[in-house]
């Protein structure tokens, strides 16, 4: 996914495989095959054969059906990070004065062929309408990972995966990938057992870790997600936030621990289990979860009377936030 490491994570790989460095490769699988056959030669010599590519696209549901037609043996590298942090990063390199507008989901359903219907086509964009470039719902990452299909999808568990989302629950489809998978948490990067263990993934002996990438953007405005006029957004993806806590908890988690399975790796499944679990508070320290779901303000900032926090209707459409799922 962008906004968790991926530039840092590339730089690092650039060392020891060639592949474009700090660069997004973001065509369609099929012509990333032609081009590490034909485009990587000509620029840079038949010895040096394309060996990796970034494209946080890939991961979506516009590329993902076809990474095991075309790519069947690429193993993915995949980053997450606590979705309000994701969101406030995206919401600063994009200089947009207000997040308000991106709030609202794709309104159509992805098929089995990870496709939307004809009305949708034209207006969403990586799980956000309008062609948006980011919105709440693409920190959904908890779908994106269900469609890969490595985990059994039962109805419990899709009573984790948005289900009151138009693409989520019980409408999820999944695509079923060959692709083995690493995933990691964005903390970790700075940590020197995520980069061995990843090095184990990929099976080379040592992978370096000296280099640090930040994609700022062009337009990198200041801002303060934290604030209390933004209460009211964190509240609403803090519903996806915790979903995706317990998912992985609950389903992803237990496939990367077992021993029979390979096609599902993290780098320290307690560690990771850790920083995960952290995806159900609030990163600001405002907001609190009630047993019915619902994230209110924490009492002791309303002088001893919890509220739920409700956004400006002037300038969104988000009203009061209310999250049914139990904890």
């Amino acid at each position: 996914f962008p906004k968790c490491g991926t530039t840092t994570l590339m730089a690092n790989l650039a060392e020891i495989a060639p592949m474009p460095e700090a660069e997004d490769v973001c065509t369609p699988p099929k012509r990333t095959v032609l081009y590490s056959y034909k485009n990587w030669p000509k620029k840079y010599g038949d010895k040096l054969g394309f060996r990796g590519s970034k494209c946080p696209m890939w991961i979506s549901e516009i590329f993902v059906n076809s990474l095991s037609r075309y790519l069947p043996k690429t193993k993915l590298i995949v980053g997450i990070r606590h979705p309000v942090k994701w969101f406030h990063s995206f919401w600063k390199m994009s200089g947009l004065p207000t997040p308000y507008n991106n709030t609202a989901p794709c309104p159509c359903n992805v098929d089995e062929n990870g496709k939307r219907s004809r009305k949708c086509s034209n207006k969403c964009r990586l799980e956000c309408p309008d062609k948006k470039l980011f919105c709440v719902a693409r920190s959904r990452f908890h779908v994106t990972l269900a469609r890969l299909g490595k985990t059994n999808l039962t109805n419990e568990e899709r009573m984790w995966l948005a289900p009151d989302d138009i693409d989520g629950g019980m409408n999820l489809n999944s695509f079923n990938i060959s692709n083995t998978i690493f995933l990691y948490e964005q903390t970790e990067l700075k940590d020197d057992y995520l980069w061995e263990r990843l090095a184990d993934f990929l099976g080379i002996s040592y992978l370096p870790n000296n280099k640090f990438r930040a994609s700022a953007g062009k337009r990198r405005i200041s801002n303060d997600i934290c604030a209390p006029a933004y209460d009211a957004l964190r509240a609403s993806m803090m519903r996806y936030s915790f979903e995706l806590s317990m998912w992985l908890l609950r389903y992803l988690l237990p496939v990367a621990r077992d021993p029979s399975r390979n096609d599902v790796r993290v780098a320290d499944a307690d560690r990771f289990g850790e920083i995960v679990q952290s995806y159900q508070e609030d990163p600001c320290r405002r907001l609190i979860r009630m047993e019915n779901g619902t994230y209110v303000l924490n009492s002791t900032l309303m002088g001893g009377f919890p509220a739920i926090p409700t956004a400006n209707q002037s300038t969104s459409k988000l009203k009061t936030i209310r999250i049914v799922r139990g904890s």
